[in-house]
């Protein structure tokens, strides 16, 4: 350690570009770790959905609205010298709904054009939330490579969910940081660590809550599930929780299409039963008498998108925009999203190794 400290550091203001920038959970990440010696700015976000940068815009309203842009074609110009990249890129490539093509999916292009403009104008920090699929990918390695050949010093990688801080919901996702350090020559140290939280937290090995401390005072029947699903076989599928579970399955951009894998749904009429995950599930013909064994059929509603909001850690100020917005992309956009505690948490370690670094003084 060199020995600096916040108290030593003037009051900095690093210029962030938020790249794929959804619904906006960088930015709210940031927001958790501001303090008296730092400030960010986010100068861009960019994204090609319309429904996230409606939802971007209508949360961040003080901001220039996000770009609606193809990052396969942005140029190192349009990202305005900031210092400081965050990112999620497509997932799809690197999970199994996408089959893991990897650098053959053509929604990977985007990514490899940001490998690029490392090369041109290299942050001093950038940090990246994907798949754990990620970390064993191609598109991984040659993030490496560029980060070595641009100078960086420190690349650690992470495998975190929201299950750790004692939140229902199970979401393990890989994030890294890397850090540049201007005028110093360094090999790139890679440090790989799972399932360990960057920084010290209270809540780390705390209880894990039930799911009705998450949830909304609704009572909107449109989102029961029609009893068509329920009789149909591919029901067994359905990851079925009550307000006393202590897990929930992870919310993707499925949520609402599909049955299985997508997210759990909870029970109303009575306690659900415990069962195995989807993933170890198998189809026996007397499921269905195991599980629905009251008539008439139990209520189950779809989780609403404020309750999803509320396991990923966007604040109560986070607002989805329901006249602009339908409820399937506002799914869609939050099962596209990040957990917020966890993405701050990344950037507050890597914030940590820039003030202690000479370099950034």
């Amino acid at each position: 350690e060199s020995g600096y400290t916040y108290s030593m550091m003037k009051k900095q203001i690093l210029r962030v570009a938020e790249l794929f920038s959804g619904i906006g959970g960088w930015s709210y990440a940031l927001e958790q770790v501001q303090n008296d010696q730092i400030d960010f700015e986010v100068v861009v976000a960019i994204d090609f959905s319309t429904s996230c940068n409606a939802v971007y815009s209508h949360n961040f309203c003080q901001r220039e609205k996000p770009k609606q842009l193809n990052i396969e074609t942005l140029k190192i110009e349009q990202l305005r010298g900031a210092e400081v990249w965050l990112m999620s890129p497509p997932c799809q490539p690197h999970s199994r709904q996408g089959n893991r093509l990897d650098c053959a999916d053509s929604r990977s292009k985007a990514f490899l054009r940001v490998l690029e403009l490392i090369q041109e104008a290299p942050p001093l920090i950038l940090c990246l939330e994907n798949v754990c699929g990620f970390g064993q990918s191609q598109s991984f390695q040659l993030l490496v490579s560029a980060l070595r050949l641009a100078g960086f010093s420190f690349l650690n990688t992470y495998h975190l969910s929201p299950i750790l801080l004692g939140i229902p919901n199970s979401r393990p996702r890989f994030y890294l940081w890397a850090l540049r350090q201007p005028n110093r020559k360094h090999h790139l140290l890679i440090h790989h660590q799972d399932h360990v939280w960057p920084i010290p937290d209270p809540r780390l090995g705390a209880e894990i809550k039930p799911v009705s401390n998450f949830l909304d005072n609704i009572n909107d029947a449109s989102l029961l599930l029609p009893d068509s699903l329920l009789n149909a076989d591919r029901a067994w599928t359905l990851d079925i929780v009550d307000a006393d579970s202590t897990l929930t399955a992870c919310f993707t951009r499925s949520y609402g299409r599909f049955a299985r894998g997508t997210g759990s749904v909870l029970c109303l009429s009575h306690k659900a039963k415990q069962r195995d995950e989807p993933s170890h599930r198998q189809f026996t013909k007397d499921w269905r008498e195991h599980y629905f064994s009251s008539s008439p059929l139990p209520k189950i509603r779809y989780f609403t998108p404020r309750e999803i909001a509320n396991f990923l850690g966007f604040p109560p100020t986070f607002d989805m925009p329901e006249h602009i917005v339908s409820r399937r992309a506002q799914w869609a956009a939050l099962g596209n999203s990040l957990h917020i505690d966890a993405a701050a948490a990344i950037i507050q370690v890597a914030l940590l190794h820039y003030l202690t670094s000479p370099s950034s003084l």
